[in-house]
Formats: C-alpha cells, sequence, structure tokens
C-alpha cells in the first residue's frame, strides 16, 4: 500500500492580515503534480484543512475542486481526512455521504465506536491492501475526562494522556484482525508528541498543552501513525513510522526556514519498516525576517532577497534594535525594502537588551493576541499573586476549549 501523508493546509489562513489563497492554490497545484506522476492507494490528511471553523467561499472552493480533481484524474484511489483543532468536524463531515461515492471518506465523530471509523483500503482489484484506523482531534468531550481546579498541572497531563490512550487501545485492538492477516494498519492523530520541535506558530491544543502524549502510545500497535497539528515535518522519538508532516505552507515567520512537504510511504506486510520519501513543496512566497540597527538592516534586506525563493513578492518583517521610537527612520527602511521588491508586512521596535522571538512580535496588535494572552495581562494588571496564577490561567483554558468545542 503506498500513500500520501499530509496535514496542516489551514486554507483560508491569513498572515498581518494578509491572505494566502494563492500560496495556497500554487501548493495544492504542486501536490497534484506530484501525484500525476505518481499516484498513490490512499491519500490521508491528519488535520486542520481549514484555518477557521467556518472556512470561506474561496477556501472552500479550492477544497472541494482539489478533492474533484485527485477523484476525476484517479490521482489516489481513496482519500481518508480527519479533523484538528481548527476544523469543524461538523462542517467537514456534513457531505460525507456524497463524498462516499467518490471514495473520500471524512472521519470526523471521535466518539464513534472503533469499528464504525476503520476504512479499508483497496487496489484496482478490490483486494484489501491495508486498513486505516482514523482518529481525529480529540476534543475535551471526546476525551470525556473531569479535570478540577483542585488538579495541579501534572495531575491534568495524566489524566488528559491516559483519555487519549483509551481511545488508540480501542483503535489498536479493532485493527488486529488485519495486521494478524498480515495487512498494514496505519492510524491518525492530530496531537502534540513530547519532545517534538515545534515552530512556535501552533495553538494549545488541550489544557495548558498539557496533553502530549509519547510514543508508546503507538510503538509496535501500528505499521505506521500519520500525525498532524506540529507544522514542523519530523519523526517522533527517532521513530521512522511515526510521523508528522508539518504544515504545507509556511504559516508564520516562526516557519520561514522550514522545508514543506508531504511524505510518500511505502508499507509491505504488517511489522515492516515503511519506506518514506519527502515529496517536497517548494515554497511560492518567501517570509523574511531581519533584526538588527538601523545601519545593518539595509545590508540584510539586499542580502536576503537575493536568497529569497519563490514565484511571488516576498514578505517582510523588519525588527529595528534602537533606543527609541523613530517614524522617519522606520519609513525609509521600508521604502527601501519595498525598491528592492518585498512587501513589507511589519516594522517593529526592539528595545535595547530586549529578546525578541520570531512568532511572537514585539508590541502586538489586539488581533495578535490570544485570549489566553489578554487574561494573562488582566491577571498581571490586577496584581494576581503569582502562585495563584497557574491555577486560574489552566481553568480560563479549559473554559475556552470548552466555549471552541460548543460553538463546533
Amino acid at each position: 500500500m503506498v500513500l500520501l501523508h499530509t496535514a496542516d493546509w489551514h486554507l483560508g489562513h491569513r498572515l498581518c492580515n494578509r491572505e494566502r489563497m494563492e500560496e495556497h492554490d500554487l501548493m495544492l497545484q504542486q501536490m497534484l503534480d506530484g501525484l500525476r506522476e505518481r499516484p498513490v492507494d490512499l491519500l490521508l490528511h491528519a488535520g486542520d484543512v481549514f484555518d477557521h471553523q467556518s472556512p470561506g467561499v474561496a477556501a472552500s472552493r479550492l477544497y472541494f475542486d482539489t478533492l474533484e480533481t485527485i477523484c476525476r484524474e484517479g490521482l489516489a484511489r481513496t482519500v481518508v481526512i480527519v479533523p484538528g483543532n481548527h476544523d469543524s468536524a461538523a462542517w467537514l463531515a456534513a457531505p460525507e455521504r456524497l463524498l462516499r461515492h467518490r471514495n473520500v471518506i471524512v472521519v470526523g465523530d471521535a466518539g464513534a465506536p472503533a469499528g464504525e471509523r476503520l476504512v479499508v483500503i483497496r487496489d484496482a482489484d478490490g483486494e484489501e491492501i491495508g486498513v486505516v484506523g482514523a482518529v481525529p482531534y480529540l476534543r475535551m468531550a471526546d476525551l470525556r475526562v473531569n479535570l478540577t481546579v483542585e488538579m495541579d498541572g501534572a495531575e491534568r497531563s495524566r489524566a488528559i494522556v491516559a483519555a487519549m490512550a483509551r481511545h488508540y487501545d480501542a483503535m489498536a485492538r479493532t485493527l488486529e484482525p488485519w495486521r494478524h492477516r498480515g495487512l498494514p494498519a496505519v492510524t491518525t492523530g492530530h496531537l502534540f508528541a513530547a519532545g517534538v520541535e515545534t515552530s512556535g506558530s501552533e495553538q494549545d491544543i488541550h489544557v495548558g498543552n498539557l496533553g502530549r502524549v509519547g510514543v508508546d502510545l503507538f510503538t509496535d500497535r501500528f505499521d505506521y501513525v500519520a500525525l498532524g497539528h506540529i507544522h514542523r515535518p519530523q519523526s517522533v522519538a527517532s521513530q521512522n513510522a511515526i510521523r508528522y508532516s508539518g504544515s504545507a505552507i509556511p504559516l508564520d515567520f516562526g516557519e520561514r526556514a522550514d522545508a514543506k512537504c508531504a511524505l510518500r510511504v511505502e508499507l509491505g506486510a504488517a511489522g515492516a519498516e515503511p519506506a518514506i520519501e519527502t515529496a517536497a513543496l517548494p515554497v511560492s512566497r518567501s517570509l523574511v525576517g531581519v533584526e538588527g540597527g538601523p545601519d545593518e538592516l539595509v545590508m540584510m534586506m539586499e542580502r536576503e532577497r537575493e536568497r529569497a525563493p519563490g514565484s511571488l513578492r516576498p514578505w517582510l518583517r523588519i525588527v529595528v534594535r534602537a533606543a527609541g521610537v523613530d517614524s522617519e527612520r522606520d519609513a525609509r527602511l521600508r521604502a527601501h525594502a519595498e525598491g528592492l521588491g518585498y512587501q513589507v508586512l511589519r516594522v517593529e521596535l526592539v528595545q535595547e537588551g530586549e529578546a525578541d522571538e520570531w512568532s511572537e512580535p514585539v508590541g502586538p496588535s489586539l488581533r495578535d493576541l490570544t485570549p489566553a494572552d489578554l487574561f494573562a495581562q488582566v491577571m498581571e494588571e490586577s496584581g494576581v499573586p503569582q502562585e495563584e496564577r497557574e491555577t486560574l490561567a489552566l481553568t480560563f483554558l479549559e473554559l475556552e476549549t470548552m466555549v471552541q468545542e460548543g460553538q463546533a
């Protein structure tokens, strides 16, 4: 069985209020061109198809046009999609009965019995060649775990991970008969694995990001684990068969140096090591960040422009290290950058001696702050004692998760 593992398209994503549809269109065309050269038995999407739970018309059209092309041209015999934390499971699953006629399977109900989330993959002759146990993003309601304010962080984390383990235990037992027959078994996950490298742009996926799972959840029970949520492609704990494909385009300046790809996976008999190839997705628009003193920045912009790949105009973030605000200086820097062909997204000031993180811009506007950021600021300004803040922050995140899941 040959599958293409992809995830985290985030269709409809905006960066500094600029829409990304042109980049997404080019990325999907590159993916389709790769499939035209080498079709697969299974296209597997591990969550976050969209960036919002109510995707716009343009993002929705691009999604359905891509599926229609895959089905019409026979680029993948079966497509399996699970929702991520950004997706509305109900929205993705709404056309499920129609999509099934084209062998596109959306598994959105994490509460359904494991056997109902099992998808058998067949070859051109109708022979069974593998099986997928689809597990979408597990929301707190799916985990059915009771987190109380009396619990500390470690207790909450253990409760979340134990609930996730029960889901994967049930799926592993359901897939065992196929593995005993020699067929490879694949599962999915949209989750935060312990020890992975993040880009900084991933959202907290559970309360306080406490539910980070270890590889023991999967090891020796599945032949391949297709993961989503982490935007940097990587294996987990050096396990070749447990993989994040990463986001399909750079979603934040923290991802500007990351290679983007899908993963082509060839599976033999159950228990055999998979053969995995990286299917590169060239970046169509470079995200460029320069940081330094005013005298350094001109040279840095020129140097970076020469090596900024992509067919689209690169986007630039300028971080000025200086003693104070100078609007004329910033205007000159912006004008020089635009003369080099950049589109400037931000010009920011970092006071000398301050630290900077590319995924956490200095002096963010209100639209750049999460509700948790605002709540932390309220606690700071209200003089809440430091020893009380962790419990209050976790309680706030739990309430936020409940509201988001109620909307979904």
